[in-house]
């Protein structure tokens, strides 16, 4: 099954009463995206998508930093299958 693997930092800006500023930066936990259910068509299209659900109000005290990668989680190597144990 392809997926999108979507990992991403957000960085929120505090204006200072002196002029300055400051910040912070949070990194996300790593989510994934089914292309079939949101009709994304593209790592971008992806990227786009992650950014509308980690800042719904397109806040721009934020700034989030998003990398969308396809995955085909198909092609995973299986585990390896336990032998049962020979009777001594």
């Amino acid at each position: 099954m392809k997926q999108y693997c979507i990992t991403a930092s957000v960085t929120r800006v505090k204006n200072l009463r002196s002029g300055g500023s400051r910040s912070a930066t949070k990194h996300l936990p790593t989510f994934y995206l089914d292309p079939r259910v949101q009709g994304i068509t593209s790592e971008n299209h992806a990227k786009n998508i992650a950014d509308n659900i980690l800042n719904p109000f397109a806040d721009k005290k934020m700034k989030i930093d998003i990398t969308a990668i396809l995955v085909d989680s198909s092609e995973a190597v299986p585990p390896a299958e336990e032998k049962p144990a020979e009777p001594s």
